[in-house]
């Protein structure tokens, strides 16, 4: 009973941060803290990700060699800080991965729905144009032979204003 006891205040002391944990298989001390080559690979697919699902044409861009430059160049300027994606809230980080994906799923849906609306739209009826029916019925509608262009019409004007000209 005595060694479950030492097992408990070692458990106690670790959980306190006064100790670094050991592995009990191993025998090796565990490392504590975020490992910031793994963050930054997160953090670059994470990117990529958020980037192709918003821009799928960017894809070609980032590629795998692309995206190991990039983390291991983020990797020592997220250590300086001390910065880890594991930190953040959970909404942010579904906001992060899940917000690019729902834009484009509503493009894609708003485009459908657009589709759709326009094919269940029974063609519209167009009336023939007074011009249509004098070429069809060959009767003019001026004096002027067909196909000449009439004067445009005036605007009307008020008739006060039509005492000051």
């Amino acid at each position: 009973m005595n060694e479950d006891l030492d097992k408990l205040e070692q458990v106690a002391i670790q959980a306190d941060g006064n100790l670094p944990q050991v592995d009990e298989a191993t025998g090796e001390e565990v490392q504590q803290g975020a490992d910031f080559g793994i963050e930054a690979r997160g953090a670059v697919d994470m990117f990529a990700a958020m980037v192709v699902g918003y821009a799928p044409k960017a894809e070609s861009v980032w590629t795998d060699a692309a995206k190991h430059r990039t983390a291991a160049a983020l990797a020592p300027v997220m250590e300086k800080y001390g910065f880890s994606f594991g930190a953040l809230p959970p909404e942010l980080t579904l906001m992060i991965v899940a917000g690019p994906l729902l834009w484009q799923s509503s493009r894609i849906v708003a485009a459908q729905m657009a589709e759709e609306k326009a094919k269940s739209e029974p063609p519209r009826k167009v009336e023939k144009s007074r011009v249509e029916n004098a070429v069809t019925e060959q009767t003019p509608l001026t004096d002027k032979p067909v196909g000449q262009w009439e004067e445009t019409p005036k605007p009307e004007v008020h008739p006060q204003v039509k005492l000051y000209q």
